[in-house]
């Protein structure tokens, strides 16, 4: 930098930012400018604007030595950072694009050549020339002159023509380059895990419209149409009757605003682009020095796919170590809007002008391709039939001989009858199978031998039989029914006890009942009328209706509810373990009968409050709910679906489940519930609305102070507008003691003042309004010798606003100058005067950077609203 250098161990980063053909679409003739942002680690006293800067990189090598490949010649914008008390540097430079913006008066006559213009542009910029780059530019003519332009637009449109782009190179020299340059292979060892992104549309230009050059800010000169799918007229950039066009008419469109080009330009231009094909994407790798943008790249992925691609957009990031990002920007167009000519036929004549990824050609043509290369594929017209061919080894291989839509709809018919037929041939199957009963399905069978008889009727496996010999009769069955007025056994019956299931005892008319070996159940006590039932725990007078126990328990026959005679308490278990206790005066509970301690417990006229007074104790190691609720029979209580106050060792929370008519500050009155909790981290007070089918709905918070007469108040509402935003209303005066910040937009229905103490009190000056957001930064300077300045826009004022597009300068001269604006640019701008070394002040005003647009932005408040809160509507 000057006579000055710089090495890594002076800087923290070094970032360079580089560009080729960028833009939604292709940008032919683009002049981007690079650009160097350089941080270093120290205070670098006098560096000046336009001081000329030049980089390299180093890459080591195996012999530990360091190939440096520079990176271009810069010169500082202005943007020059001073952090004293951190003693760091921050400066921006950008190529020698910046010189030019002058305007281009030809020195040239027509006809003449495009080397011969450039050259001309070159020498009156006063800027070096790349001599073999302008000695390999192609011999077209010129035939008409430019007239108010800049040097930079007339080389981009005259880079139209190569067809290419301008650039300094890395020696500072003009080139104006073409689509074809070095190819560099990239593999998934130079970039990172996840660093690539690819879309699978590839991007193609379909045609190409030239109009007569209009005044334009637009760099490239570079704009894309596409065309309405039923009238097929453009719907932008129209052109007029001396436009030219080349290619398809659908699908993307390139709009070219040039007025060199003629019909022989344009289709040189087109035998360029037509079978130019890539994938836009965007590569985070390793980086290279070496690497340009306008290079092209062979990009391998994991599975050893490659791809072709430009490298349109560049930059480099050196923080100690080396980092990339490549990519293209280009919008892939649908091309939904083809011609009709039937399904098949729309995607061959897309493919048509292909470039494949792997670098491969696609053709459709009924002739065979005159200059094919290893893999390209070939769709030959053959009358209705349409044959595909694939060049392998010097010649081309047939890979289908018809692949026309009739002939797969023919097929697909024919497999959806053979389908159909075989459906049918399978329900019948299935009909006929389902009407048949198996031959053994029901079977009867009676044998009779000499010793022997057996009946037996079967179905499936249940089997049903008398089988009768000598001495002993089986009968088997699932059920045995006897139906006769009288059943007698003549011999000995044997029952089993199981099997008897009644037998009344009036039936038992002899015996003795022996109590020592049966047990009495079911005795009605109806038949005992008087005396005591003692024993040696147990005492039941059946005058006094006295009951007494001595010692044991009494339980359910679950276990999980006793009466403890001995200790004198009753306890209720749950079946989860946990256990209600009632003894001494109170009722305690444990989360598990094993627990040493108890969890909850409540006690009356205990007398554990402060003063000894009697009260109500309830002392909970967990959380503690009280819950006011008519439906009390459910054993699991939900507190925030009623009237409860919820202890927990985090807070306290009150809810209140009756409803509430409350009217708020947003005009709305509805049924509202409120809540309170109180918590470590502070008080929350909450409402909303539970309307039929328990849904939440809005609410608000109203914290008043009304007047003693009850006709006005001081608040704050808290809630919903009646747009359904959320929204705090505050009704009087606010006064903060401390700084308010606001996140978001600041409304006022008044006026926005700074307050200020004055000889006559404290007064108030209102904040100056505009219909847009604009913010502005003013200054003094004075031109120089040759009565001009330029001056930067402040990097920091630069942060804050867009000066990428229009911005105003207001100047005035404090001497008998007379003070312009020569020029405005998006880091700076310059000042001329018509006498030197004039002092004067300027103030520039900018659009505020995320705002450009915005202009008496409508508010999403009702009138109404704006009335209630100043008090003309209630």
């Amino acid at each position: 930098m000057g006579d000055r250098e710089f090495t890594a161990n002076d800087l923290i980063s070094v970032t360079y930012d580089s560009a080729a053909m960028t833009g939604e679409q292709m940008g032919l003739g683009t002049t981007y400018e690079d650009s160097l942002k350089i941080a270093f680690s120290d205070l670098v006293e006098g560096i000046q604007a336009k001081d000329k800067v030049t980089a390299a990189i180093g890459i080591q090598l195996p012999d530990k030595s360091y190939e440096y490949a520079p990176l271009g010649v810069f010169y500082v914008d202005g943007d020059i950072s001073m952090d004293r008390n951190n003693k760091l540097t921050t400066i921006s430079a950008v190529d020698t694009m910046c010189w030019l913006e002058g305007v281009y008066v030809p020195k040239v006559t027509v006809p003449t050549t495009l080397a011969d213009m450039a050259l001309d542009i070159a020498n009156q910029a006063g800027v070096p020339i790349n001599q073999d780059n302008f000695d390999r530019l192609p011999n077209i003519p010129i035939t008409t002159l430019p007239s108010g332009q800049t040097y930079r637009v007339v080389l981009g449109l005259l880079a139209m023509l190569v067809p290419g782009y301008v650039v300094f190179d890395r020696s500072g020299q003009l080139c104006l380059r073409g689509l074809t340059q070095s190819q560099y292979a990239i593999g998934p060892d130079n970039y990172e895990m996840n660093g690539l992104t690819k879309n699978e549309n590839p991007y193609a230009i379909a045609g190409i419209t030239v109009t007569p050059l209009t005044e334009t800010n637009n760099y490239s000169a570079t704009d894309t149409t596409t065309e309405d799918e039923t009238t097929g007229e453009a719907t932008a950039n129209d052109t007029t009757s001396k436009s030219l066009h080349v290619g398809a008419t659908t699908g993307t469109q390139l709009t070219l605003q040039n007025d060199f080009v003629t019909e022989s330009i344009l289709k040189n231009i087109w035998s360029v682009l037509a079978e130019m094909q890539y994938y836009p994407y965007t590569l985070n790798w390793a980086g290279n020095p070496a690497v340009e943008a306008g290079d092209w790249l062979t990009v391998a992925d994991t599975a050893g796919h490659k791809f072709i691609v430009p490298n349109n957009s560049y930059s480099l990031t050196f923080e100690g170590g080396l980092s990339a990002v490549s990519s293209t920007g280009e919008t892939v167009t649908s091309p939904t809007n083809w011609d009709y000519h039937g399904q098949l036929m729309q995607t061959i004549k897309g493919i048509v002008r292909q470039l494949n990824a792997t670098g491969t050609f696609t053709y459709n043509t009924p002739t065979q391709p005159a200059t094919p290369h290893e893999g390209d594929l070939w769709y030959k017209p053959d009358g209705t039939a349409t044959e595909l061919y694939m060049y392998s080894k010097g010649q081309w291989i047939p890979l289908a001989s018809d692949i026309t839509g009739d002939e797969i709809s023919k097929k697909v018919d024919a497999a959806q009858k053979d389908i159909a037929a075989a459906r049918d041939v399978a329900d019948a199957a299935n009909a006929l199978a389902g009407t048949k009963v198996g031959e053994d399905e029901y079977n009867s069978k009676i044998t009779q031998l000499s010793n022997d008889i057996n009946l037996r009727v079967t179905s499936g496996d249940v089997i049903n039989q008398i089988n009768m010999e000598a001495g002993r009769t089986l009968i088997q069955s699932g059920e045995i029914l006897l139906d006769a007025p009288n059943v007698t056994f003549t011999g000995n019956a044997f029952i089993p006890g199981a099997a008897i299931k009644e037998l009344s005892a009036s039936k038992l008319t002899a015996g003795t009942l022996d109590a020592d070996v049966i047990n009495l159940i079911n005795m009605n006590a109806s038949n005992i009328t008087a005396g005591t039932l003692s024993g040696k725990n147990l005492s039941l007078n059946l005058d006094t209706g006295q009951v007494k126990f001595q010692s044991g328990s009494i339980q359910n026959s679950t276990g999980l509810f006793e009466i403890n005679v001995d200790s004198g308490d009753i306890q209720s278990f749950s079946n989860s373990g946990s256990v209600m206790k009632i003894d001494n005066g109170g009722i305690y509970y444990k989360n598990s009968s094993s627990d040493a301690e108890y969890a909850g417990m409540l006690g009356i006229n205990w007398k554990t409050v402060v003063g000894g007074a009697p009260a109500i104790t309830l002392s909970s190691g967990w959380n503690l709910n009280l819950v006011s609720d008519s439906d009390i029979g459910e054993q699991t209580l939900d507190p925030t679906e009623k009237n409860a106050i919820t202890i927990t060792p985090n807070g306290v929370t009150i809810y209140n489940d009756t409803p509430h008519e409350v009217t708020d500050g947003f005009g709305g009155t509805y049924t509202a519930h409120p809540n309170m909790d109180f918590s470590p981290s502070g008080l929350n007070v909450s409402t909303y609305n539970r309307d039929d089918n328990d849904v939440l709905e809005l609410g608000s918070i109203l914290l008043r102070s009304y007047s003693a007469d009850g006709s006005n108040y001081s608040g704050l509402d808290i809630g919903f507008s009646t747009s359904g935003g959320p929204v705090a209303h505050i009704n009087g005066e606010l006064l903060t003691s401390g700084d308010l910040r606001v996140v978001g937009n600041f409304s006022v229905t008044g006026s926005k003042n700074a307050i200020h103490v004055t000889r006559d009190g404290v007064r108030a000056t209102p904040a100056y309004e505009m219909a847009e957001s604009y913010l502005g930064d003013m200054g003094e300077a004075t031109t120089d010798d040759s009565s001009q300045v330029m001056i930067p826009i402040e990097s920091l004022f630069g942060d804050t606003v867009n000066t990428t597009i229009p911005y105003q300068v207001f100047l005035q001269s404090y001497s008998s100058s007379h003070v312009w604006v020569a020029q405005r640019c998006e880091a700076y701008f310059v000042v001329q005067s018509d006498q030197p070394n004039a002092s004067f002040v300027w103030q520039v005003m900018a659009k505020r950077r995320g705002y450009e647009n915005d202009r008496l932005v409508k508010q999403d408040i009702d009138v109404k609203e704006i009335a209630k809160m100043e008090g003309y509507q209630k």
